[in-house]
């Protein structure tokens, strides 16, 4: 389904009862009601219900143990807009990915980088050079790999002309959710069961999406016979 941003908010004020058919609500509505679309937006994304917006890259990893995401090409991975975390990072063992394990700078400071990675950790910062936000991911490998990133995509700040290029599903989500937000914000007599409505619709999106895409990440799953031979040579396969 693709719908423009003004012609979702249009329809969410009519739903509540902002307006009527054929009334155009005013600009404190549309105006208010964009700003809790891209609210809505982002927190859903945080949230991992935007099944468009996950990402995976196969980067390799040098000597330095970081990987860097950024809107120029000289960043290891390339992307507009940073994204708020990283899911998963996984090392390459032969012909699969272990997951790294998440700590905090520190812990990753006091090891010995002198190996593969097995901790990972992410933060964003300006990079004054390219006068930008980036992020990296710091590891404690000071041996080069290659690495498997999962996050999600970050989406931009939606205006009025915008199209919300995203599945029915999703679509269908950011208007429920919408109307409970607007609802709530405006004080419509109706708001409890446009609440109950969109908390009804998340339960199930998040059941489709736990259907396609398990949220596991956990290297204890699945495996082969041969886990053992590549475990039995620290990470390095044939």
């Amino acid at each position: 389904m693709i719908i423009t941003v003004n012609g979702l908010v249009i329809s969410v004020l009519k739903a509540i009862g902002v307006c009527g058919e054929g009334e155009e609500p005013d600009g404190y509505y549309t105006n208010a009601a964009l700003h809790e679309l891209n609210s809505l937006v982002t927190e859903l994304n945080l949230e991992d219900f935007i099944s468009e917006c996950r990402v995976e890259r196969f980067v390799n990893c040098g000597s330095s143990g970081k990987i860097t995401i950024g809107p120029d090409s000289s960043y290891d991975i390339q992307e507009d807009l940073v994204p708020d975390f990283v899911k998963v990072v996984g090392r390459k063992v032969g012909h699969r990915y272990l997951k790294l394990i998440k700590c905090d700078k520190a812990t990753i400071y006091a090891k010995n980088r002198t190996s593969l990675p097995t901790l990972m950790t992410y933060s964003q910062e300006y990079d004054a050079e390219h006068r930008c936000m980036k992020g990296t991911i710091m590891t404690d490998g000071g041996t080069g790999c290659q690495l498997l990133v999962l996050y999600n995509k970050k989406l931009p700040e939606y205006g009025f002309d915008d199209e919300l290029q995203l599945s029915d599903m999703t679509i269908n989500l950011i208007e429920e959710g919408l109307k409970a937000k607007l609802a709530k914000r405006f004080k419509m007599p109706d708001a409890p069961i446009f609440e109950e409505d969109y908390v009804e619709y998340k339960r199930l999106v998040q059941t489709a999406n736990g259907q396609n895409n398990p949220m596991t990440y956990n290297d204890l799953i699945g495996g082969s016979y041969l886990d053992n031979y590549y475990d039995l040579l620290g990470g390095v396969g044939f």
